[in-house]
């Protein structure tokens, strides 16, 4: 499975294919073990070695981790996830606008009305 991860400015990619860990094209080994009853989990990449606390901000896949006492935000998303975005032309929210989510993925394959309309409860497409 193929996983884009966003750290701040930076952007991963992570390929998981059974016990084999690429970044950005390079093999790595890799190793992450549970604390069991806690967020941390101990992570090794190669010769090195971290204890991370894991906390997911929400079911989309943004976390916080807490890596030698600093704390980052992450964004993970699966390769399917993002191939479905594309298409639908995902952007971000215009300024005061709200994130809509549904309770599972899907692709928007059509939208009844223009940008900038405004729709009431009970509306219909017209059709």
């Amino acid at each position: 499975m193929k996983y884009h991860v966003h750290i701040g400015h930076h952007a991963v990619d992570v390929e998981l294919e059974e016990g084999r860990v690429v970044l950005n094209g390079t093999p790595v080994e890799a190793h992450l073990t549970a604390v069991p009853g806690t967020p941390l989990y101990y992570l090794r990449l190669g010769d090195e070695s971290w204890t991370v606390a894991a906390q997911e901000l929400d079911p989309a896949g943004r976390w916080a981790l807490d890596v030698l006492g600093e704390r980052v935000e992450v964004t993970v998303e699966d390769e399917r996830t993002q191939q479905t975005q594309a298409p639908a032309g995902a952007r971000p929210a215009a300024p005061g606008g709200a994130t809509l989510q549904a309770p599972m993925p899907g692709l928007v394959v059509r939208v009844a009305v223009g940008g900038g309309a405004r729709g009431r409860r009970g509306d219909e497409d017209g059709e």
